[in-house]
């Protein structure tokens, strides 16, 4: 490029070597061009290009703009929405409106899914807050985290209310039960001075309480004079009036005495046609349910309670029923032995009164006696001297009943010259010369004498060869029964007074 300034003018040369044929040494072209020709083209194309690219750049600007606010404004909305959720403001009438298909509208359906979620949740929750545990939820996948602990929550609320009337029936029934045995034990503490009594309101009150429609008391009978031991209907309630049955039930006969035999509870759905029926205004009908409790206290039984009903006995009315029972027996065993206790008061009152009454007899016997007494030791005195008197005039000897001597006296010793001890256990008869004792005359002489009769006899005894003769009587002698138990023999030598003849006549 050259600048000419000789018309004060830029121009731009430029240079371009041309070869023409075989030449070796090139032409050259040469184009001038002024330099303000160049600029104002450049300018212009410049202009051009700049107006260009400011209409590139507006047209990219609005592309942009109208893309960032295609993407940013459903992104905004979700974001208000998640933020609104996360704060627990939720508006489930203003879901996010899909506009498309892409990424960006899987993204607003899965926060519409996640408000649809939380409605159903919340409405779930609220359900479950009214106490409403039957409300169905459906978790959204096997992954759903929180549906699934709701539905746990649920099962656990569930079981929990479940337990909690579980738990509010047992304290029910165990109140039930528990205000039962006050009554119960209020009942015997009235009534426990008569045992009919007692027994008609222990019984009136159970089948009350359980709802039943009839009942009865049997209790042992401790009567000793019957030989088989029985039971007897003590008290019996139905339909709200007192039933005066007279009824008696041997041991181990029907369902009530076996009950007491084997001290076993009988429990039984299907009575028996004609064992037991209760009359009301529709007529007689037989019950469904019957229950037989023993009354057993300290492992003795004292009788039984039966109780029938139209209706099912649940189980803890019939373990109320048996431990009502264990205080109904105690009871029972306190009022019999009470009842013992007074029968033996007034027996000891009366014979009080009778040995009062024979201790004034006795006193006023006594007295008599003392001056009976005194007459008679006046007359024992006078026998006495007299029995003495005798002793020592004539021969006195004792006998058993079997004739054998038991005792004699002095004067009969010295007249026979012999010691006590050499005559004590012979036979009557022994100094008879003529008489064995073995004769059929001994056991005639000594049955009479048993039987009471006095004997007389004249016996002939030889001593130092000399021939003696007494004259004997023998009383028989009674004791306090009226009985003879032993003989009294009292003797008289009368050797001098019997003639030859008479004394030839007696030793024949």
């Amino acid at each position: 490029m050259l600048d000419y300034e000789t018309d004060n003018v830029e121009y731009y040369v430029s240079f371009a070597p041309v070869f023409v044929g075989k030449s070796s040494t090139p032409w050259a072209l040469g184009i001038v061009t002024p330099i303000d020709e160049i600029n104002t083209d450049a300018r212009k194309m410049m202009m051009f290009i700049v107006l260009i690219v400011l209409i590139g750049l507006s047209i990219l600007t609005f592309i942009v703009m109208y893309l960032a606010n295609y993407i940013t404004s459903p992104i905004n909305q979700v974001s208000r929405v998640l933020q609104n959720i996360a704060i627990g403001r939720i508006d489930f009438n203003k879901k996010i409106e899909a506009v498309s298909s892409d990424e960006l509208g899987d993204i607003q359906i899965a926060v519409n899914s996640l408000i649809e979620g939380l409605e159903q949740t919340i409405g779930f929750a609220e359900e479950i807050g009214k106490g409403n545990l039957n409300s169905e939820y459906s978790v959204k996948s096997s992954e759903d985290v929180l549906g699934s602990a709701l539905v746990q929550m649920r099962l656990s609320l569930h079981k929990a209310k479940e337990e909690e009337g579980l738990r509010k029936v047992i304290e029910e029934r165990i109140n039930w039960a528990t205000v039962g045995h006050n009554k119960v034990s209020d009942t015997l503490r009235m009534f426990n001075t008569n045992l009919e009594e007692l027994s008609y309101n222990v019984i009136s009150f159970l089948v009350q309480y359980l709802d039943a429609n009839q009942g009865g008391i049997f209790i042992i009978d401790d009567d000793e004079e019957n030989q088989r031991k029985q039971m007897v209907l003590s008290g019996a309630y139905a339909y709200d009036h007192k039933r005066l049955i007279n009824k008696t039930i041997q041991f181990g006969d029907g369902l009530i005495g076996r009950c007491v035999q084997e001290k076993e509870v009988v429990f039984l759905k299907e009575i028996p046609e004609g064992y037991l029926e209760v009359t009301s205004g529709i007529g007689q009908r037989t019950p469904n349910n019957l229950i037989i409790v023993p009354l057993i206290f300290n492992d003795e039984v004292y009788g039984a309670i039966e109780v029938a009903s139209f209706k099912n006995f649940e189980e803890y009315q019939i373990r109320f029923l048996e431990e009502a029972a264990a205080s109904i027996g105690s009871t029972i065993s306190i009022v019999k032995i009470n009842m013992q206790r007074a029968q033996l008061f007034e027996e000891t009152e009366l014979k009080s009164k009778e040995l009062s009454s024979q201790e004034e007899e006795m006193r006023q016997n006594f007295e008599e006696m003392m001056v009976a007494r005194e007459d008679v030791e006046k007359r024992v005195n006078e026998y006495k001297s007299l029995l003495d008197a005798i002793k020592s005039a004539t021969f006195v000897a004792e006998y058993d009943l079997e004739g054998r001597l038991t005792d004699i006296n002095e004067p009969m010793l010295r007249f026979v010259n012999m010691s006590k001890n050499q005559l004590i256990g012979r036979y009557q008869g022994t100094f008879e010369a003529s008489r064995e004792k073995n004769d059929a005359s001994f056991d005639e002489f000594w049955r009479r004498l048993r039987n009471g009769e006095t004997m007389r006899k004249v016996q002939h005894i030889r001593l130092s060869n000399k021939d003696y003769f007494l004259s004997e009587v023998y009383t028989p002698i009674y004791n306090e029964n009226n009985e003879v138990y032993k003989v009294l023999n009292v003797s008289v030598d009368i050797s001098k007074h019997i003639s030859d003849a008479e004394s030839e006549k007696i030793k024949q």
